[in-house]
């Protein structure tokens, strides 16, 4: 056994009947209270190499603290300092949601992903993580986080957690191991004892609570390790991952103690790519009226999703329409439709014909008269039609055949006459069966190719350049005029009409 004397570990092994292991120094301080840490036995290894010969390291029997009641939830800011780049360009982030397994199994353990890596630096005696905030209390059994480095490293893996007063965070797990370095890949540590992580409370409801998870190792070790640059600040399983933290400067003295005054670096621009494995709590299972929490496994009736409270269901789980992307529908409950099936849930909708699920549809009335049965509306309108309302049907559906009026100076709208044309201000109805001008579906501008001609008013004016339709329609209760295909009022008489 090494003594870890660099400011980690002071062990002193003393050999009497039998074998007494003592801890003579070493203390954590949680809460305004001083505790021994318990030493044992622990086996370390990277999690690539399950055949690893066993590493004996030193762990610290985790620190299971009480709730604590604060005033108020702390508030974080979204820092724009990377601990490693300095400050930098830092966009509102907003976190990304988790995207749980696709395998959808569950097991006695889920194991949630913060972080792709899309970065890899390598830094020496520096510790770092990521700032997660919860809402519910978790058991952690397993943290991973990836690393490369192709050597014996000794590795410290940390939990942290704000204190009361949100003005340090306090070390509630800290776990020595040595790991042999075999390239790329997630370094384990199993928590023999499983922490839980209890958010505080505000009378007597739980608040937001951050913890600060990571890794830290030896001085002149240069490893390295992948962060997460591009999604930055996002979702997983159990909350929110925050941003990347890293502790610029030596840790304290073992037990490594306190971070004093938040005085880490919180940047949410990234997170450090790791695992964090926990336990999956047991649910509500409906069996008839009746309910209980067990596991998923023991449930003989209807099983709803970990952590639910029999006081937030009512048994039997009422169903309803579960409506899957585009138009599936699946009659189920809702637990089953949200957590197996990823749908929307209605409780007040069957899957009965006309399907709840489906785009609303209806008669889509066309420009030429003619009528098109079961279309939704937006297919309608994109084919230039005019949608009539759901459900409606062309056999009941008033389709009259439409023209296009031409505005004056410019403009079209789609009428049924040349009276409505007028009625709107048109100078140019272009007859039943035309269309207004559209860039995709009718590229020929009825209103632009108009033939011009003179036009001999009722008090015997004349006029150049008038449309046909401009000079033979009354306006204004005027007798209509008489037009002439390309005359010309300079060589035209006009009489009084």
């Amino acid at each position: 056994m090494r003594a870890l004397c660099n400011k980690m570990w002071t062990l002193r092994i003393m050999f009497a009947t039998g074998v007494v292991l003592l801890a003579c120094s070493g203390f954590v301080v949680h809460a305004g209270q001083t505790e021994p840490v318990g030493i044992e036995n622990v086996t370390a290894s990277p999690q690539a190499q399950p055949n690893e010969p066993a590493k004996t390291s030193l762990a610290p029997t985790p620190i299971d603290p009480a709730p604590i009641d604060i005033p108020v939830a702390p508030q974080v800011p979204q820092y724009g300092t990377d601990p490693l780049l300095g400050l930098v360009p830092l966009n509102e982030f907003a976190p990304r949601p988790y995207a749980p397994d696709a395998s959808g199994l569950r097991s006695v353990e889920e194991c949630c992903r913060i972080g792709t890596t899309s970065q890899q630096p390598a830094l020496s005696r520096f510790f770092h993580g990521n700032m997660i905030e919860m809402t519910k209390e978790a058991v952690l059994t397993e943290i991973r986080i990836e690393l490369d480095f192709n050597f014996q490293a000794d590795l410290t893996f940390v939990v942290y957690r704000l204190n009361q007063g949100a003005t340090e965070f306090t070390p509630i797990f800290v776990q020595p191991t040595t790991q042999n370095g075999v390239g790329l890949g997630m370094y384990t540590v199993d928590l023999v004892v499983p922490l839980t992580l209890t958010p505080n409370m505000n009378a007597g409801v739980p608040v937001a609570t951050l913890f600060l998870v990571g890794i830290g190792w030896d001085e002149a070790q240069s490893i390295t390790f992948s962060r997460d640059t591009v999604n930055g600040a996002q979702s997983f399983c159990r909350g929110e991952a925050l941003g990347y933290w890293g502790l610029g400067q030596v840790p304290p003295a073992p037990p490594l103690g306190t971070i004093p005054d938040l005085n880490v670096s919180i940047f949410s621009g990234a997170v450090l790519v790791m695992d964090l494995c926990f336990e999956i709590p047991p649910g509500a299972c409906c069996t008839g009226a009746s309910c209980s929490v067990v596991e998923e496994a023991n449930c003989t009736g209807t099983f709803t999703a970990p952590g639910v409270a029999c006081e937030d269901v009512s048994c039997p789980l009422p169903l309803g329409a579960c409506c899957q992307p585009p138009d599936t529908c699946i009659f189920t409950n809702q637990f089953d439709c949200e957590g197996n099936f990823g749908g929307l849930f209605d409780p007040t909708e069957t899957c009965d014909i006309p399907n709840p699920c489906a785009a609303p549809f209806g008669a889509c009335c066309f420009f030429d008269g003619t009528c098109g049965d079961d279309m939704a509306e937006p297919d309608c309108t994109a084919m230039g039609g005019a949608y009539d309302g759901d459900f409606s049907v062309c056999a009941a559906a008033n389709c009259p055949a439409t023209g296009a009026c031409c505005l004056l100076g410019a403009g079209c709208l789609q009428l049924e006459s040349a009276l409505d044309c007028t009625s709107f201000g048109g100078v140019s109805f272009q007859g039943l069966g035309t269309h207004c001008f559209d860039a995709v579906l009718f590229p020929l501008d009825p209103c632009a190719d108009t033939v011009l001609g003179s036009c001999c008013r009722y008090d015997g004016t004349c006029d150049n350049n008038v449309e046909k339709f401009d000079c033979e329609t009354p306006l204004l209760g005027q007798t209509p005029g008489i037009w002439t295909d390309g005359g010309d009022c300079n060589v035209q008489m006009c009489d009084v009409l």
